[in-house]
């Protein structure tokens, strides 16, 4: 299975840096923008997004894009990060405590706890999808966790950040996930 994983367009609280997690803030005019630009040379057998609709709507749009004739699949494993109590902090404040002591936020997920989670959703979409074209829209953590899986050095979940849109593919087996270049 090759499947691609897509970062949802923007939102006001990404535009001022705010942490949002979970919640369900929808896509702002330039996200929306962004959204309507995207392309990608490439056919999908299945577009999917998490169930947040920042990322249903971003995934929307580029179904249309693509001429896709499918509704979109709700994944819901692949939602962003808990952050807990972090939610709608100021990402100033909140980057340094989740790089020194992130095990003292109420409600946050941790590293360990959303690599596994996007694992385990990865491996079950293979065992349906063994030989399609997946792309599914998602978020930062969601996506960073594969990347994390794959080089924690290069992708760490603290320090790596990518832009709105930004995608990765990966090439997944039955017990394997690797980057495709």
């Amino acid at each position: 299975m090759i499947l691609t994983l897509v970062r949802h367009g923007e939102t006001d609280q990404n535009k001022d840096q705010i942490i949002q997690g979970r919640i369900d803030n929808p896509l702002n005019k330039t996200g929306k923008k962004q959204a309507q630009a995207f392309f990608i040379d490439k056919k999908y057998d299945e577009i999917g997004s998490s169930g947040l609709s920042r990322a249903i709507e971003t995934a929307e749009i580029i179904k249309k894009n693509l001429n896709h004739d499918k509704s979109i699949l709700i994944i819901p494993e692949f939602v962003e990060r808990a952050f807990g109590e972090l939610d709608n902090a100021p990402f100033e404040i909140a980057h340094p405590i989740i790089t020194t002591n992130p095990n003292n936020i109420i409600g946050y997920e941790s590293d360990e706890e959303i690599v596994s989670r996007i694992l385990n959703a990865t491996f079950k979409l293979y065992e349906q999808y063994k030989d399609k074209n997946i792309m599914i829209v998602a978020h930062s953590h969601s996506i960073k966790a594969l990347l994390y899986h794959i080089d924690p050095i290069k992708y760490s979940f603290a320090y790596y950040r990518f832009k709105n849109l930004e995608y990765f593919s990966f090439k997944v087996s039955k017990n394997k996930i690797t980057l495709i270049a």
